[in-house]
């Protein structure tokens, strides 16, 4: 089962190890007691060796360990020392080691796997400022590091395989507010986020992976209350557990090199903006982003040729209850893929007389919803039901398909009865109304017959179906509304076909 709380505090560990403010008057060793007594309270076993000298307090020797739910494995971070100064003007300065190995150890069906991150620092200064129950951290580092030094998988060294990790010029400033519920608050920014991974495998073939990050920005924070089993994640959320935060970046950049059985490939992605927001909590899970300006080239990898495709925004979102509730709760989801051309090439493949218009694609889809939880998605125990509750309403706010000169778009409302489960074979009758409209169909049928693409019977068919279902509202334009009655009655246009 997750552990809520200790998520919540790896978020704690990085603000403080990757993390001026407020002047007030706080001392070293207030400090790195709401510090430790944070961690412990996020499920973390600390031992460390203190000595004060002057107003400097030296913390040495210090490791955090954590046993992960169910014996599924465990943590340790042995962090080396700190040094927490006195600055004479209520603020207490933090100076970081340079570097901090992380150890996990996992288990899964009956399987281990254990590894090594090396953390490391450069150019860095934190501020903690405040209060003992409400202090605030100002840092900023000029380059952060994270290495994967080794991977051991059933006790057996994995050699070819290597991750690294460099943040630079990060800045932010964090809050961590101490009480029944422990509140956390955090900006952060940073210039360039780069990765690179290698891996060889014999039999797998090689594969490697170089990425770039720039202009990150992030705002958020939590909220971590304090229950009696903080292993109960509907505990937690029912006592007020959230998190919401969104990131936003500039031009990113990955590149992909490798061979497997078909032989070498090569991708290039890149995208020149990009948003991400997500948050957590009692009212639900809800989780959108979008990038901007996307392109993709693929070459290799068992396809003949270069695959080149650009797509002016990439955006998508999902909003869904997690708790059980008395009344219906929203659901939703959205997605768009818009402006996307592919590359000469390839369209020479299909279309070498230039017939189908080379106009960018789109298809995007808003669906709403409400449904009735009989159980908390968030309980392990959920995973079992059959089904954990019951769609009561389904909306299409809009849809949109465009692509070769023709466009389809629609929208439309249902209700659903769930105590009628046996007018549509196993699922709740719906009653409502989707509404259609399709220009250019008719165009694009003739295209594709006159380039041998669709056989002229299947385009007669195709003509017959759409004449059934839809009515002609202008040249080479259809629209059909498609009804479902009370009655379970299946309509086209007023005219019921089932």
């Amino acid at each position: 089962m997750i552990e809520w709380k200790q998520i919540a505090g790896a978020g704690t560990l990085a603000v403080l190890f990757s993390s001026t403010a407020a002047f007030a008057d706080v001392s070293p060793q207030e400090v790195w007691d709401n510090w430790r007594n944070s961690m412990t309270s996020f499920g973390y076993e600390v031992s460390a060796t203190e000595s004060m000298d002057g107003g400097t307090l030296t913390v040495s020797d210090i490791v955090l360990e954590m046993t992960f739910p169910e014996d599924e494995g465990d943590a340790r971070v042995e962090m080396g020392s700190l040094v927490l100064q006195d600055q004479g003007d209520g603020t207490v300065s933090i100076d970081l080691p340079a570097e901090m190995p992380i150890n996990v150890s996992a288990k899964a069906d009956g399987e281990t796997a254990d590894f090594q991150i090396m953390l490391s620092y450069a150019g860095a200064s934190v501020i903690a400022s405040g209060s003992t129950d409400d202090l605030t951290y100002t840092y900023s580092i000029a380059k952060t590091g994270a290495d994967l030094t080794s991977v051991v998988v059933n006790d057996e060294p994995i050699e070819d395989v290597d991750f690294t990790l460099a943040l630079d010029n990060l800045q932010g400033v964090s809050q961590i507010t101490s009480g029944e519920m422990t509140k956390l608050a955090q900006r952060m920014s940073a210039s360039t986020l780069s990765y690179q991974m290698r891996a060889q495998d014999p039999e797998d073939g090689r594969f490697a992976m170089d990425a770039m990050v720039q202009d990150i920005n992030f705002q958020g924070g939590g909220s971590v209350p304090e229950v009696d089993n903080p292993e109960d994640p509907v505990a937690l959320f029912n006592a007020g557990f959230a998190f919401d935060g969104t990131f936003t970046q500039g031009p990113a950049t990955i590149k992909i090199e490798g061979a497997d059985q078909d032989g070498p490939f090569n991708a290039d992605l890149a995208s020149a903006t990009s948003n991400l927001g997500i948050a957590i909590g009692p009212d639900g899970f809800d989780y959108s982003g979008k990038a901007n300006e996307v392109t993709a080239t693929i070459i290799g990898g068992g396809v003949p040729i270069p695959i080149s495709a650009e797509m002016a925004e990439a955006a998508y979102g999902l909003k869904m209850p997690l708790l059980k509730g008395d009344g219906q709760q929203d659901v939703g989801m959205q997605l768009t893929l818009g402006g996307l051309t592919v590359s000469e090439m390839l369209w020479s493949m299909i279309d070498p007389g230039q017939v189908l218009p080379r106009d960018p694609a789109t298809l995007s889809f808003d669906l709403a919803g409400k449904v009735s939880l009989f159980t908390d998605l968030i309980d392990e125990d959920a995973a079992s039901m059959e089904a954990p509750g019951e769609l009561n309403s389904l909306t299409l706010n809009s849809m949109l398909l465009e692509i070769a000169g023709a466009r389809l778009s629609g929208d439309g409302a249902f209700t659903f009865d769930n105590t009628d489960m046996a007018s549509f074979d196993g699922i709740p009758r719906p009653e409502g109304a989707l509404n259609l409209n399709l220009k250019g169909a008719n165009a694009l049928i003739d295209k594709l017959v006159s380039m041998g693409l669709l056989p002229e019977d299947q385009a007669m068919a195709g003509r017959m179906m759409m004449g059934m279902f839809a009515v002609p509202v202008g040249e080479d334009e259809l629209k059909s509304t498609i009804e479902i009655n009370a009655e379970g009655h299946v309509l086209a246009n007023g005219q019921r076909i089932q």
